[in-house]
């Protein structure tokens, strides 16, 4: 089984990962002047290293390689008895973030979140994903938002229907 995991990037040489990512994908479109985290500055990649942490040593740029760890991290590396909740899974990394130094603030956009989940859902005869984690942070709402997001509720929908489940962070 493998997670996919959608978000700032996931360090593949930290030693909760060994041998654990079996893809990369980066998906930062940039905008307005922003600076797009993927090799080269480009919209996207699936080069070697494409799925890397954003390059800043902000906790920001490591969230996704916590999240990783928390999903699917080597036990004994903390400690003999600490590892991620699947720790035989391996691990999709997917960087999605893009950098507005005007602000220096790190956040992305749906459009490029959208290419990431249908890029997991093009790896599903390649791969036998369990689930695909977002857990990006954004609009809050108090009730279901698939009027208001249905380029979402669309591509979940089909990820659910191939037997993928998708975790979205409730409160993040």
């Amino acid at each position: 089984q493998v997670v996919a995991i959608i978000d700032t990037g996931v360090d593949k040489n930290h030693p909760f990962f060994s041998r654990k990512v079996v893809a990369e994908a980066c998906f930062a479109d940039p905008a307005g002047g922003n600076t797009s985290y993927c090799p080269e500055g480009a919209a996207q990649s699936f080069a070697p290293g494409s799925g890397a942490p954003c390059p800043d040593f902000g906790i920001i740029c490591w969230h996704g390689t916590h999240v990783a760890g928390i999903a699917a991290g080597n036990y004994g590396v903390l400690t003999g008895s600490t590892g991620g909740i699947a720790p035989d899974a391996g691990v999709i990394a997917i960087q999605v973030f893009q950098s507005a130094c005007s602000t220096c603030s790190r956040f992305a956009y749906d459009s490029d979140i959208l290419a990431a989940l249908d890029h997991v859902y093009s790896l599903r005869t390649t791969y036998s994903i369990a689930s695909v984690n977002l857990s990006l942070g954004g609009d809050l709402y108090t009730s279901s938002c698939d009027a208001a997001l249905p380029a979402y509720k669309t591509i979940i929908d089909n990820l659910r229907d191939a037997g993928i489940a998708t975790v979205a962070a409730a409160g993040n």
